[in-house]
């Protein structure tokens, strides 16, 4: 899909390099009819993208397979994957700054929008990976996200997400992996 969307753009590039010189030719008839043609073609990658869309996230539940050697966990990738997860959404409180959680009582208090997932997950890393440690049978998912109030009417409610999972790496990130990129699905 990817290499046919590409493609598509780079006739769109070669269109617009061919109307430039007839711009200079002072005709305007084709002028048009090449405008015309460039946006139909633009229209038309706009419907083929929002087309394969929804194809694109079947197909990434179809890649994330049941490993049966881990009691039938679904296996998914760290980013740069695009994983599909769903589950409850529920807000908690952690520590924060300065020191998380040592002294309560000068720590600030933050909160996080966590995804309790409907089932556990493995999440594995590809060869050569350094950041991303491969975690078994994880329950529950931080979601980095930068709008609190867009996810907030779906507290405590069942949702399913889209986005790139990563490993925890600072004090802030308070489950073994997390989300970014985070997106709602209908």
């Amino acid at each position: 899909m990817k290499i046919r969307i590409n493609l598509i753009y780079i006739f769109m590039i070669i269109s617009v390099s061919i109307t430039i010189p007839s711009c200079k030719s002072g005709n305007s008839g084709k002028l048009e009819t090449e405008k015309q043609k460039l946006e139909d073609s633009l229209k038309n990658r706009n419907e083929l993208i929002n087309k394969n869309r929804s194809s694109n996230i079947d197909s990434i539940n179809n890649k994330n397979k049941i490993d049966s050697n881990h009691n039938q966990r679904a296996n998914y990738y760290y980013e740069p994957e695009i994983s599909v997860l769903s589950g409850i959404l529920r807000s908690q409180k952690f520590y924060g700054p300065p020191n998380y959680g040592e002294t309560p009582k000068i720590d600030r208090i933050e909160t996080f929008y966590i995804l309790i997932l409907d089932s556990p997950i493995n999440v594995l890393s590809k060869k050569n990976d350094e950041f991303n440690e491969p975690e078994r049978n994880i329950r529950d998912i931080q979601l980095v996200i930068l709008d609190y109030s867009t996810f907030r009417t779906y507290l405590n409610k069942s949702i399913r997400v889209s986005g790139k999972l990563f490993h925890s790496e600072t004090g802030h990130h308070h489950t073994k992996v997390l989300m970014e990129d985070v997106n709602i699905l209908m």
